[in-house]
Parts: C-alpha cells; structure tokens; sequence
C-alpha cells in the first residue's frame, strides 16, 4: 500500500510540473525529463515499462513489433535512466517523447545500431511526421506517428 501511496503522491507532483512545451504527440518529451530528480526517473521509467508490458498483454494491434523493440536484457533502470539523460544532454533531442529514446537505448543496448544513429533517425522521423500533408501532428493518425518501425529498421540498416 505504500508504495501506490508514494506513486501516487509522486505522479502528482510531476503533473504540476508540465508544461504544453513538455508534450510531444502528447507524450512527455525531453523538457519534461530534465526537471525530474533520479528517483522521479527511475519512477517514471518503471511506470513507462509497467504501461508497455500492459498494452502488449491486452492489445492484439501490437502484433509483436513492440515486443521487439521494447526491452533489452540486463538493463537496470538506473542505468537507462542515465542513457536518456544523455540523449537529453543534446538539445535537439529535447523534443523527442521519453518512451522513443527509451526505444532508442533498448536498440543501442542489443546492439542493433548506434546511439546517434538512432537518435538522427527519430528526429527525422519527427519531422516528416510534424510536415505531414494531414495537418497537425494531433490529427494525423497515431499509427503513423509510432516509432516503432523505425527503430525496426535500424536493425535491418546496422
């Protein structure tokens, strides 16, 4: 029990933090990663895992490409907490949701490519997906908007 009463006082602390500019796609990005504190990291990434193994469990969408990108063995939460703070470390990064560079790390850890390769490629995605004919990036479908693929490929590229 006190530990859902910790989570609980933790995730309303972090939600009197945002801001528009810490959301992209409506997920929290890098603005929102650099004002949280190493325990409100590792909280957050343990959420962010919790909430991935529940979708691929009760979504048959997935079709198992979450399963693929999502996870590398042996990886403690600190020191991925430490991988996203360096992605963060660049600027141009900022904009990049959380659980993309989390993707990214993952990636990185197997083996399947590099940690700039990796970050180049969801930028760019990014930004086909913000100049997409279909409007702003909220109205354009979420199935386009996933990262998943691209860090797929970059295993076939590597």
């Amino acid at each position: 029990m006190k530990i859902w009463i910790t989570l609980l006082i933790c995730g309303m602390s972090l939600l009197g933090a945002e801001t528009d500019e810490d959301q992209t796609f409506q997920l929290k990005n890098g603005r929102f990663w650099v004002h949280l504190d190493a325990d409100q990291r590792t909280m957050f990434l343990v959420g962010l895992q919790d909430g991935w193994t529940l979708r691929g469990d009760t979504e048959a969408a997935s079709l198992g490409a979450v399963f693929l990108v999502w996870g590398a063995k042996g990886l403690q939460y600190s020191e991925l907490s430490d991988m996203v703070t360096l992605a963060y470390k660049q600027p141009e990064n900022l904009v990049l949701p959380i659980s993309w560079v989390v993707m990214a790390n993952f990636a990185v850890q197997r083996g399947d490519t590099t940690r700039d390769v990796a970050l180049t490629a969801l930028r760019k995605f990014l930004n086909r997906v913000n100049s997409a004919p279909q409007g702003p990036q909220r109205t354009l479908p979420v199935e386009n908007r996933s990262p998943i693929f691209v860090i797929l490929d970059l295993k076939k590229a590597h």
